[in-house]
């Protein structure tokens, strides 16, 4: 094994440990260290020209496009299953109108953006390095992406849905080729929940 493909794999299995250590550290350590491992990883171990391989690239206005589009429809099933299947009915119009520009920043930041960079960016392009296809690579880290928010599965509503997203956001950052894209999209999907409440 060359030095380089050492640093890889420990790398890797440091950020997994992360991730899935979620609820066993508190949330601003998991983001740092993800960012730092992440950062540490992209510097250390792959070149520039790699970055397409690691969906590390450019935003386009078309990726762009193509991440808002899937949000949008994305974010009006969620609304719709919030209210169909969990009889909670959105908060008033105030927090709506402020509350979500802040709550999407706050989900990009602490949520969206470092598991994109582990499970759409590091994991896609190391499962790409030993040549699996993207359907196999798509199907790996959704399963992954599921177990890892195995705190949320009090709820059978969760089971499917954090399946589906990880299917999801899997096939923007696949197509896109990059983790912006999806990391949009992750954001806004995330962002939804936060201003429901319970119907009275």
């Amino acid at each position: 094994m060359t030095p380089n493909a050492r640093w890889r794999l420990i790398l890797l299995a440091g950020l997994l440990l992360v991730r899935f250590g979620y609820e066993l550290i508190d949330q601003p350590a998991y983001v740092v260290a993800t960012y730092v491992l992440a950062y540490v990883f992209f510097r250390r171990t792959i070149t520039r020209q790699e970055f397409p391989q690691y969906n590390m690239t450019r935003l386009t206005l078309n990726g762009t496009a193509i991440a808002v589009s899937v949000a949008v429809v994305l974010s009006l099933i969620n609304c719709s299953c919030e209210i169909l299947f969990r009889g909670r009915i959105p908060k008033d119009i105030v927090v709506l109108l402020f509350g979500i520009p802040f709550g999407f920043l706050v989900q990009f930041v602490l949520n969206a953006l470092p598991e994109e960079l582990f499970f759409r960016g590091i994991l896609w392009g190391e499962c790409r390095r030993i040549k699996l296809s993207n359907l196999s690579i798509l199907c790996i880290q959704a399963i992954l992406f599921w177990g890892a928010h195995y705190f949320y599965y009090d709820n059978p509503f969760n089971w499917v849905r954090v399946m589906i997203s990880g299917l999801i956001f899997g096939i923007v950052a696949w197509r896109t080729r990059s983790i912006l894209a999806s990391s949009i999209l992750h954001a806004m999907f995330n962002t939804n929940g936060d201003f429901f409440k319970p119907m009275m």
